[in-house]
């Protein structure tokens, strides 16, 4: 009995790793390659064209504007807000 509980943590562990490996693959590939659509794009009833651009490219208070839409006291403190 003592096996067969071992057999299944091993089996359990196996589909772990290997979903845990399959994830970091699909992280790692889309750093360097934008994702073909998103699920705005694909929700839409309109056609949707995209344009990938570098964040380098943006003007410089656009990133600003995504964190602060989020979390408008952010310039205010250093990424963990207490409050």
């Amino acid at each position: 009995m003592a096996k067969r509980k071992l057999d299944i943590f091993s089996k359990a562990w196996k589909i772990l790793w290997r979903a845990s490996l399959l994830l970091i693959l699909i992280l790692f590939v889309f750093r360097f390659v934008p994702p073909p659509t998103t699920a705005f794009i694909l929700q839409s009833p309109y056609p949707v064209t995209q344009d990938w651009i570098s964040i380098d490219e943006l003007p410089s208070h656009v990133p600003l504007a995504f964190v602060s839409s989020e979390d408008q006291r952010f310039p205010n403190h250093y990424g963990v807000d207490f409050a």
